[in-house]
This record gives C-alpha cells, structure tokens and sequence, in this order.
C-alpha cells in the first residue's frame, strides 16, 4: 500500500508521465500518502523532476474505498437534470484531488442504441440532445471552466470524453465491434455530445473507442481526432488512448472484432 522508492527507481528511473488508477487497494488516507510521496520522489529523485498525472475513474462518483457512488449513469440520465449531474461530478472532482488525483475518466458520452451491447448502462442513453445536456453539465462539474484556456480551481480535475466515437452500436451488439453507421447519423446522433462537451464545456481530454468507424480504428482515425475535433471544433486539450489500444492496432486484426 506504500510508495516504494527503491522500486521506483529501479521501474521508472527517469519518471513516468501519468499512474494508472493508483486508488486500487487503497483507503482515502493510504491514496494521499501513496500520491504525495509520489510525486514528491519524481519532483525529486528523477533528472527532470516533472510530477505524474494520476488518473482514475468516476463514470458515477470517484471509484474508490470510501468515495461517494452514485447510481449507474443510465439512471443518472434518468434525473433528466443538468443541475443534479453537475453537483454530482463537482463532488467527485473535489473527493479526487482530496487524495491526489488529477484527471477522470469520465463522462462516457457514448450514445446506447444497441440494448445487447454489454456496456449499455454506462451511457445515459440513446437521445443525442439529452446525452448532450447532460454530459456538458459533468464536463462542468468536473472542470469548472469558464473558457478553454482558463485555469483549474483546487478542486477540479480535467474530464475525459469517451468514447469517440459509434461504441454504443458495434456490430451485433459486440463490445469493440466495428460500427457501421453513415456519415449523417455519426454527424447528427453520435458525435453531437462531444461536440457539445468540447464547445460549450471546453473538456480537456478525450479517449478514441476501440472500434472501427467505417474501417477505420479510432485510434488512429484523423477525421474524428484531427479535422472534427482539433479544426473544427477547436479541441486544445489531449487526446489519451484507451488502455490496449494502441498495443492492438496491431495485434488484433480488423476482422477480429467480429468474432
């Protein structure tokens, strides 16, 4: 449950750019000594003494020992209230960096139309305008921001947008199945929230889906992640990958998303 700097040293002798969900395993106070010392070994012990990100996830409250869970984001959406959901993600935010964490990942603004999809209940469903609504208001909770090059507040952690894009309708219903959806639907229906979120929230992160669009992984699709999102919708922020993704670009073949 400690930091062990003999261990750092010898995994990440020259630092690390962000930890992976260090709250795992860990009480609230046990995460704020774990986070504090750190990033106080990387600010010291390491050439270029820059500080790590520490990442976590709060798709409905800050997953973690003792933190505040609140229902699925599906029945959040239930609510149908802007105001309730930005009070929910502005306390998580607030529990977040009480402990030494910096940045969610969170909201999921994918939109739910296929109901066998296994990860249906992180949307808050299947209605561009809603999901739109009211991922702007968490982008808001947990950022604060008054324009895109404003300044985080003590209490504020950046959002993460995920995932960009067409995951709520794979293929069959197959979790990271390619999704098959013409240029108008994706314009008008899935991409809508992260439009939403980046232009009127200014959310600072965003995380490509696993799957395909058209053929395309999105990962490394430079229509959604350079022309849309950088050009069009004046993105600044940074653009982080799914866990394996980047790995499986090129271990798991197109056609294997369909099986």
């Amino acid at each position: 449950m400690q930091f062990l700097p003999a261990k750092a040293k010898a995994l990440i002798p020259n630092g690390i750019g962000h930890i992976a969900r260090p709250s795992e395993y860990k009480t609230p106070r046990q995460m704020a000594e774990f986070n504090n010392a750190a990033q106080r070994w990387l600010a010291e012990q390491t050439r270029l003494g820059i500080p790590a990100l520490m990442h976590e996830e709060a798709l409905h409250g800050y997953v973690a020992y003792d933190a505040t869970s609140f229902p699925q984001a599906m029945a959040l959406a239930s609510s149908w209230s802007p105001d309730d959901l930005e009070q929910l993600y502005a306390l998580a935010a607030r529990e977040m960096r009480a402990t030494g964490a910096h940045w969610a990942l969170a909201p999921v603004l994918d939109i739910g139309r296929d109901p066998r999809w296994g990860r249906i209940e992180e949307t808050m469903g299947e209605d561009p305008y809603l999901v739109s609504a009211l991922g702007v208001a968490a982008v808001r909770g947990f950022q604060g921001l008054a324009s895109k090059d404003a300044a985080f507040a003590e209490d504020k952690v950046v959002a993460t947008l995920k995932h960009l894009t067409g995951h709520g309708q794979p293929q069959a219903g197959v979790n990271t199945a390619p999704a098959h959806i013409a240029p108008r639907e994706l314009q008008e229906v899935f991409l809508a929230p992260f439009e939403a979120a980046i232009t009127q929230a200014f959310a600072a992160s965003i995380m490509p889906s696993y799957n395909e669009v058209d053929g395309v992984p999105s990962h490394i699709n430079s229509y959604l992640l350079r022309d849309l999102a950088r050009e069009q919708w004046g993105f600044n922020g940074a653009v982080v990958s799914d866990y394996f993704a980047v790995q499986e670009l090129r271990s798991r073949p197109s056609s294997a998303f369909c099986q």
